[in-house]
């Protein structure tokens, strides 16, 4: 049994005896891994296991209830906190982009009015 390949100029057969000419990845050698995504990585393991883990506990001494209040309580304020810094930041930056652009007295439209006058 064979089905024909997009792209291949050969049939791939069901079990091919040479798969890696169809499996390339990128033309460049091994990459580096950047220890900043290694440790991003098993920082995020630890705190689901963290959260796991503390969600089970929650379950067993308060009930289903309480720990299904608790992990979406949780997840809410440190969602709302989240947000909250990011509208701060943009709200900033956009403050200086304005204050840096500089701004007309009479507004954009009214301020091409004014430069018409004779």
């Amino acid at each position: 049994m064979d089905c024909t390949s997009t792209g291949a100029s050969q049939p791939l057969e069901l079990f091919d005896p040479n798969p890696s000419r169809f499996l390339v990845m990128s033309s460049s050698g091994a990459q580096r891994l950047n220890p900043l995504h290694l440790i991003a990585a098993f920082a995020t393991g630890g705190l689901l296991s963290l959260a796991v883990f503390i969600n089970g506990e929650a379950g067993r001494y308060g009930g289903p209830m309480f720990s299904s209040w608790l992990a979406h309580g949780v997840g809410m304020v440190v969602s709302v906190a989240v947000l909250a810094i990011v509208w701060r930041q943009q709200r900033a930056s956009s403050q200086a982009a304005q204050e840096k652009a500089g701004k007309h007295p009479f507004g954009l439209i009214s301020g091409a009015s004014w430069a018409q006058r004779p």
